[in-house]
């Protein structure tokens, strides 16, 4: 306690971000490569299982219509690889030395964005149930 009945309050930051300015642009195209490989491999696998194990629903979209359906799944396949090939091309920046550049983090963070359509459509048409630990 110092005289004027204040306490003291010693904190070290550490060496890991002695700048204060975040993580590094290499810490961000990691963190952003690996979010893109995770929805993109799960957008994959989920309309993979969708295609080979459910049959066109009867609902009002898609009755009578089964190719635009197995369309409507190859085209979220499609999208969750561009994701993974997105991924791939975001890590390789650092190879690039286009690390500091951020033109591709803010595309892979576009991408990451956007990934959230076609997930939420496959979820929908697979009827997955997906919960959150509280």
């Amino acid at each position: 306690m110092t005289p004027d009945g204040s306490v003291p309050f010693d904190v070290e930051l550490g060496d890991a971000n002695q700048s204060g300015s975040g993580p590094s642009p290499v810490q961000q195209l990691a963190r952003l490569a690996l979010k893109l490989v995770g929805i993109g491999f799960t957008t994959v696998f989920m309309a993979t299982g969708i295609i080979f194990h459910n049959e066109p629903p009867h609902v009002l979209l898609f009755y009578g219509h089964p190719i635009a359906y197995y369309l409507t799944l190859m085209s979220i396949f499609i999208a969750g690889v561009f994701e993974i090939g997105t991924a791939f091309g975001v890590s390789r920046a650092h190879d690039d030395g286009e690390a500091g550049d951020g033109r591709r983090i803010a595309f892979g963070r576009a991408v990451l964005w956007a990934s959230i359509i076609p997930l939420a459509t496959v979820g929908g048409l697979g009827g997955y149930t997906i919960r959150f630990k509280a």
